[in-house]
């Protein structure tokens, strides 16, 4: 399958696409990422089965929205489709996102924290926005770690926000400004991963931090 005229961004490890609707969803494994217990542990999917026609309902449904920037995450060398990565509720009068991926295909290093980057830069030069904002479940403190190490920091916590597999569970939330962006951009020499993603990756923190960070917030919310 061909799809290189629908290249919104480029990198060295994958590149962002528009979605193909039809080879991704109606022909492919897209609806199925869904259903696998293993992608969907730690996310809000996998709590009703997903079929092609929902999917594909529910992805013209986003596309049709102004706020929302959804692209389709292929890998450069095998032109497979592997992931989603997205940017919802595009505020332009606040000039925030938040932004968002999932990675069907594992085992290909260095591809999700491309593809955030990518996003990243292309929401911060072409968007003209100012901030990006997610949150991940508090077990993804180690994919929290890598995304620290391209300038997104950690902003708090949402304490027992979610219920899954009979626990109540904190979401991290984190963000990044254009400025801190593009500081660190500078610093770099203008390549986020300074042409090396493998090498980049292995500075990511090995430290759990959300036993300190509970520590602090319990600090700040001792009733005085």
């Amino acid at each position: 399958m061909t799809n290189n005229g629908n290249v919104l961004l480029g990198g060295t490890i994958i590149e962002l696409r528009a979605p193909d609707l039809e080879n991704e969803i109606l022909k492919g494994d897209w609806h199925s990422w869904f259903n696998d217990s293993k992608i969907t542990r730690f996310l809000e999917h996998g709590l009703y089965p997903n079929t092609r026609e929902k999917q594909y309902k529910f992805i013209t449904n986003e596309l049709s929205n102004d706020s929302n920037l959804i692209l389709s995450i292929y890998e450069k060398k095998t032109n497979r489709h592997i992931g989603v990565i997205s940017l919802k509720n595009i505020d332009f009068i606040n000039s925030n996102a938040e932004i968002a991926i999932v990675i069907g295909v594992s085992n290909i290093a260095g591809s999700a924290i491309e593809a955030m980057a990518l996003l990243t830069e292309h929401a911060f030069n072409r968007l003209n926005l100012q901030k990006l904002y997610a949150g991940q479940h508090e077990s993804l403190w180690k994919w929290v770690n890598v995304l620290k190490t391209i300038g997104y920091k950690v902003e708090g916590l949402k304490l027992n926000q979610c219920c899954s597999f009979n626990k109540r569970y904190d979401i991290i939330l984190t963000g990044v400004s254009k400025n801190d962006y593009y500081k660190l951009l500078v610093q770099r020499g203008g390549n986020i991963f300074q042409n090396d993603i493998i090498k980049h990756l292995k500075s990511r923190s090995k430290i759990n931090f959300m036993d300190n960070l509970r520590k602090v917030l319990d600090t700040i919310n001792i009733n005085i």
